[in-house]
């Protein structure tokens, strides 16, 4: 390995550890609920039914907003957007920490999705602009990590934070990792110029919030209530 090689490894490492945090922070969240859900009902004396909405707002949300991720990098900087987002998600997650009722967590959630649904579509587009081709298939495998302890973490995590404390703790979680995700990508990545002339297509602009919550809202009545469902059927179809 040449001096070169070892030179740009050390650059490309930290970039994508950036970027892995930032997804591993987001794609937590989305398998942490369902340990936490119990405790919820019982703190605010709701049913399965209106609790469930934390974990289907948080999804619809960031159907809602993935399709514009990639406008939004190139016309803005794709640091500047996930450097954002991830602020905001953790901002997010500190008022979700203190909801007073489940009505109040639900926004707080879908706020949270709003800001994650763009760190993933961004950190991947991040990773080809700054992985060398004769690398990508060590450092999308780092990349990849996320994904794969993010379902094994989230609810592990949970069930602990639960258990010795109380349900706010599976949000307050979040601010010690955005923080160091936070720092990493300013540190680390590298300033991708903005694009001012990008455009996006106006007409999927306006019907992509619909159509993508439709169809992972209908995804969530089929998986709840079966396939044959009509409503389920409707709904995909629909979109």
């Amino acid at each position: 390995m040449n001096n070169t090689t070892d030179f740009n490894l050390k650059k490309v490492l930290p970039a994508i550890l950036a970027i892995a945090l930032g997804m591993l922070l987001v794609m937590m969240d989305t398998t942490i609920m369902n340990v936490t859900l119990p405790h919820l009902q019982m703190a605010f004396h709701q049913n399965l039914s209106h609790s469930q909405w934390v974990i289907t707002a948080y999804t619809l949300s960031m159907a809602t907003v993935i399709p514009f991720a990639g406008f939004l990098g190139d016309r803005f900087s794709d640091k500047k957007i996930f450097a954002l987002a991830i602020i905001f998600f953790t901002l997010a997650s500190l008022l979700a920490a203190n909801a007073h009722s489940l009505e109040s967590l639900i926004i707080w959630r879908i706020a949270q999705g709003l800001a994650g649904g763009v760190v993933a579509p961004i950190g991947i587009g991040m990773s080809f602009k700054i992985i060398p081709m004769e690398k990508r298939g060590a450092m999308m495998g780092i990349l990849g990590l996320p994904m794969l302890l993010a379902p094994t973490i989230g609810p592990a995590l949970a069930g602990f934070l639960v258990k010795s404390f109380d349900w706010s703790t599976v949000f307050l979680i979040n601010l010690p990792i955005g923080i160091l995700a936070l720092i990493f990508v300013l540190l680390f990545l590298p300033n991708f110029p903005a694009n001012k002339a990008s455009q996006i297509d106006f007409k999927g602009a306006a019907l992509s919030p619909f159509a993508f919550p439709v169809l992972i809202y209908g995804v969530h009545v089929g998986a709840d209530k079966g396939w044959s469902n009509l409503g389920a059927l409707g709904f995909i179809l629909g979109a």
